[in-house]
């Protein structure tokens, strides 16, 4: 079975009424809005993320991926710089959320698909948001500032998989 948490929007409703007329998936759940983010991820082989706002970041999907999820999502907002398109997930067209039941279908129907989204996935999620990765961004800005460079010219040039200074990062009970 498959579960979308998060809260009943217009654009669920139709996707559970396009499901109905079709007869089926009858294995696709929409539970509602989940208090625990990470409970939620666990619990799912998917993240669907059909947000309408034009996210800042992506924390969903950058989370479900590092818990190897592969994730549908909007192309909208930072969603694309977050998701590859058909490596780690799918990004449908905004305010198409129709689009996300043949996603939804072609994962039911090639179950490794799944799995090596939610591989790649997880390497691109540690790849470019891991602690590690923050670290030594904060560290190339703090360095730029110091000597009088142009912080944002540097991003386009820093190398976040090079090996970065020492920088002691808290773990804050953080699981791999």
């Amino acid at each position: 079975d498959f579960y979308a948490y998060g809260p009943i929007t217009p654009d669920v409703e139709k996707i559970e009424a396009e499901i109905a007329a079709r007869g089926g998936p009858n294995n696709i759940h929409f539970p509602g809005y989940a208090e625990n983010a990470a409970d939620a991820i666990a619990s799912v082989d998917i993240v669907v993320n059909l947000s309408r706002f034009a996210e800042s970041f992506g924390r969903t999907a950058a989370e479900g991926m590092a818990a190897r999820r592969p994730v549908i999502a909007y192309n909208h907002g930072a969603l694309p710089s977050v998701i590859k398109d058909g490596v780690t997930g799918f990004l449908i067209p905004f305010g198409s959320p129709l689009s996300a039941i043949n996603c939804l279908d072609a994962f039911l129907k090639d179950q490794d698909m799944l799995r090596d989204m939610g591989e790649a996935g997880r390497e691109r999620a540690i790849r470019l948001f891991s602690l590690e990765v923050l670290a030594f961004n904060v560290n190339a800005v703090l360095d730029a500032v110091i000597a009088g460079k142009d912080a944002f010219e540097l991003r386009r040039s820093a190398d976040p998989s090079a090996k970065f200074r020492e920088f002691s990062v808290p773990r804050f009970g953080l699981a791999d």
